[in-house]
């Protein structure tokens, strides 16, 4: 995704955390979601204990990263 052109779903998303063992917090614009639904983590690692990669997902869209890469 740091280029223009790449994408992944969410299971890919998953897998990336699950593979680089790293959570990944997933900002969602998604009109049906309650405000406590906004975020979602994704688990990589349990107790994992670094910054999350921090992710935007456009509804029924793209994902895109939401800090410097």
């Amino acid at each position: 995704m740091a280029r223009d052109g790449e994408w992944a779903d969410h299971v890919v998303v998953v897998a990336m955390a699950r593979m680089l063992q790293i959570d990944i917090m997933i900002v969602t614009s998604s009109p049906s979601s309650a405000p406590e639904n906004i975020i979602v983590w994704v688990v990589g690692k349990t107790y994992f204990q670094g910054d999350p990669i921090l992710l935007g997902y456009v509804w029924e869209s793209h994902y895109m990263s939401l800090q410097p890469i």
